[in-house]
């Protein structure tokens, strides 16, 4: 069971760097007028005179934070199995 637990926990640590790294990107966001993701919502200007698409970046962070929180609850979910199965053993 001790190559099951590492196995577990190695993944858990893969995952949860994941998640970190969805979530880094998911607060850096913006969509701009042009890009294709743009559902031309309401739009604001920047110091640079480019058009960020409020609504646009809002929704694109929402669906990178969807999937840094499933990313987290599997590595929660991977590591109680690792700390089941090193228990069992």
């Amino acid at each position: 069971m001790l190559i099951l637990e590492q196995i577990l926990s190695w993944t858990a640590i893969a995952f949860g760097f994941m998640s970190a790294w969805l979530w880094y990107r998911a607060s850096k966001v913006v969509v701009l007028k042009g890009d294709p993701r743009s559902r031309g919502g309401f739009l604001i200007g920047t110091k640079d005179g480019t058009q960020v698409d409020v609504y646009s970046t809002m929704a694109e962070a929402s669906r990178v934070n969807k999937h840094a929180a499933i990313a987290t609850a599997v590595a929660v979910l991977l590591q109680a199995l690792a700390a089941i199965s090193g228990k069992l053993s």
